[in-house]
């Protein structure tokens, strides 16, 4: 089981956490991020599955009219809802 209690994944793992960062900066045009950008919203996001929050950040990326990389908030609650469907559809 996660943090969260919802669904288990596999542990997070800041160079993990940085390939998906990367992917989805790229995605999304965020050409000045940086690794103090990386570790901030990794320990902001730590507390997820690495599952979770790649397929947050394929929502995010594909999102319509979203033209700015998310805050932390936004990529946690991405996760998190995520993480309730899934949890939803095993049960």
């Amino acid at each position: 089981m996660t943090n969260t209690g919802l669904v288990a994944g596999s542990a997070m793992t800041e160079q993990g956490f940085a390939i998906v960062f990367g992917q989805l900066a790229i995605q999304l045009r965020w050409v000045d991020a940086d690794e103090i950008a990386v570790r901030s919203y990794f320990d902001a996001l730590k507390d997820l599955p690495l599952q979770a929050i790649k397929a947050a950040a394929h929502g995010l990326a594909r999102e319509t009219g979203r033209k700015w990389f998310p805050t932390t908030a936004e990529w946690h609650t991405a996760a998190l809802r995520g993480q309730e469907e899934a949890f939803r559809a095993v049960t």
